[in-house]
């Protein structure tokens, strides 16, 4: 579940993706039973979105924020990177 803290009152503040054997799934709100929480606030997702602020970076100095099963979190990020060269 991706949390966006801050944002405007007019958008999701909560994403969540869920990937089963039959694909992988975006929907709007949260979902209590996520396995792994990202939050950040809006203007560092939307920095990171349009490649001012490295991921990385914005993880080192703390403005992104993971709580739950963070080894579930790396493979996925590996499995994205993985699609998004292919």
């Amino acid at each position: 579940m991706l949390e966006l803290a801050d944002g405007p009152a007019a958008s999701v503040h909560a994403l969540t993706l869920t990937v089963t054997p039959d694909g992988a799934f975006v929907e709007p709100g949260d979902h209590l039973a996520a396995d792994t929480v990202v939050r950040l606030a809006y203007h560092d997702a939307r920095a990171i979105a349009n490649g001012e602020l490295a991921s990385a970076e914005a993880l080192r100095e703390g403005r992104i924020k993971v709580r739950g099963d963070v080894p579930a979190l790396v493979s996925l990020l590996a499995w994205l990177l993985e699609t998004r060269a292919a």
